[in-house]
């Protein structure tokens, strides 16, 4: 008997609308499927809007370096973290990224890791500073900050 190994495929695909000027909200569509041999999976979330308190936002392709932990630079007076994107713009697959926070002894605390193209859409807290690292060479991360 063959022995048949599937691959686990993953798509997702996320909308994220922002209409700053029509009444400060923020449209999140999301679709997630997973097809693994008889396993079958897929969630779509229909539009999620969540209120944005105000217009303040910030986008930056910031390079991430090896070794110690660096902090996002957000730009346009974000105060207050919200809704956030991030991708790992590198391809090459022995590289990542990880984003996090850093404790009291200002040791880095990694919450989220993105590979080689991986995107992310999340809230972050709203008051704790967002810190990356990179490991195995530099990426450059894609960062979207809306206000909260």
């Amino acid at each position: 008997m063959r022995k048949q190994i599937s691959m686990i495929a993953a798509a997702a695909l996320f909308t994220l609308g922002m209409y700053l000027f029509a009444a400060d909200e923020i449209t999140v569509n999301g679709l997630l499927k997973l097809s693994n041999g008889e396993m079958q999976l897929q969630r779509n979330i229909a539009s999620q809007v969540i209120d944005q308190q105000s217009q303040s936002m910030s986008y930056t392709i910031q390079p991430v370096t090896t070794g110690t932990h660096q902090p996002l630079v957000v730009y346009g007076g974000v105060i207050t973290n919200g809704i956030t994107w991030f991708r790992n713009l590198t391809t090459n697959t022995t590289r990542y990224v990880e984003i996090g926070t850093q404790g009291a002894s200002t040791n880095f605390i990694p919450v989220l890791r993105l590979n080689a193209s991986d995107f992310t859409i999340t809230r972050m807290h709203p008051t704790n500073t967002i810190y990356l690292r990179a490991t195995g060479g530099p990426v450059n991360l894609e960062a979207w900050i809306n206000a909260n």
